[in-house]
């Protein structure tokens, strides 16, 4: 299967092992600072899954901002492997400032498009009853062409070049033809590697409520947290990978 040939890819390499543990280490930063924040705002009402928060104004703060700027980088990070595998090379990208230059250069791409998304959402919203079965399907439709949308980013990423295609709403419907078969299967077999992970932190987590040490548990669910972060963006990675597969080979941009 690619997607196994792919996921190998992306833990080979001569420095593959450092910047695994870099990414780990910074995905593992924004974990928490997001948690403590999310937690904080939320009156801690997923206390009993991510734990309780205590924290001032200034760590607030604090919290935030690291997590913002993470975010910007990961987003940038996630472009910038897809450029790297367009022009060949298919191994993790350096751990660089690099990842904030990509995110800016997709921003654009990235507002329009959502933008066509919140026009059609709020259109979905006044033409039918929030409960009815039309309504339903046509927010389902919504949801499943946001991989196409994916894909029409992923191609722009090859060389972060403007087109005025990339930014045509109706360039979706050509890129849907073009590629449904494939990026449905890309999809099943990203969510058959899904489960892996899950499993192990499903059992994180039940050995967390189980144990009535509190420095174990504590450990037990920052590591579980720490994991989930950190899957999630490598299986990010991978579907980044089969994407660019899909862009060079069904739409020849």
């Amino acid at each position: 299967m690619l997607l196994f040939e792919d996921l190998k890819t992306i833990y080979s390499g001569k420095f593959a092992l450092v910047r695994h543990i870099s990414l780990f280490s910074l995905l593992g930063i924004l974990a928490m600072s997001f948690n403590r924040y999310f937690s904080f705002i939320t009156n801690n009402i997923f206390a009993d899954f991510l734990g309780f928060v205590n924290a001032n104004n200034f760590e607030l703060c604090f919290f935030l901002f690291a997590s913002v700027m993470l975010i910007i980088f990961f987003v940038g990070y996630f472009y910038k492997f897809i450029n790297n595998c367009f022009n060949g090379v298919e191994q993790l990208p350096d751990i660089t400032l690099s990842g904030f230059t990509c995110f800016f250069y997709v921003i654009p791409l990235n507002l329009v498009w959502s933008l066509y998304f919140f026009v059609l959402m709020f259109i979905g919203l006044i033409s039918f009853p929030i409960t009815s079965i039309i309504s339903h399907i046509y927010f389902a439709i919504l949801i499943c062409l946001i991989p196409f949308a994916n894909l029409i980013i992923a191609s722009f990423a090859e060389n972060f070049k403007f087109d005025k295609k990339f930014f045509n709403p109706f360039f979706i419907f050509e890129v849907l033809n073009k590629s449904l078969g494939s990026v449905i299967y890309l999809i099943l077999k990203v969510f058959v590697l899904v489960l892996i992970p899950s499993i192990v932190v499903y059992f994180l987590q039940y050995w967390a409520t189980k144990t009535n040490n509190v420095e174990v548990q504590s450990i037990l669910r920052t590591f579980a947290l720490c994991f989930a972060w950190y899957c999630s963006y490598v299986l990010a990675l991978v579907y980044a990978k089969g994407l660019t597969r899909i862009s060079k080979n069904k739409l020849s941009l």
